[in-house]
């Protein structure tokens, strides 16, 4: 388990070496990063199974990285940059799609 310090020196040294301000094990779910559109998000999900599909990937995907970020388990750097590139075109793609519909 990650105390407070430990965590705060990890995110310290990430932003000291990336110039990026972000804090591990930090909530992406699709809900959350469009807190505006939820409605919109739910009749989506109800309507289109490929929609739906791929906010149940991006959420799975978010869950494990946090995972792996708050654990500070083993894996390699390019390994969870490929995992944060996989989330990022799906909520990407969700986005659009979500655009798309009036």
């Amino acid at each position: 388990m990650i105390d407070s310090v430990r965590l705060y020196q990890m995110c310290w040294f990430s932003e000291m070496k990336t110039g990026v301000i972000s804090m591990l094990g930090e909530n992406h779910s699709i809900h959350h990063e469009f807190p505006d559109l939820h409605e919109k998000i739910d009749l989506l999900s109800r309507e289109d199974p490929v929609f739906r599909e791929q906010i149940l990937e991006h959420d799975k995907l978010d869950k494990q990285i946090r995972g792996l970020e708050m654990r500070e388990s083993p894996v390699a750097d390019a390994q969870m940059e490929t995992m944060k590139h996989q989330r990022l075109q799906l909520k990407d793609h969700i986005y659009q799609r979500l655009m798309r519909t009036d």
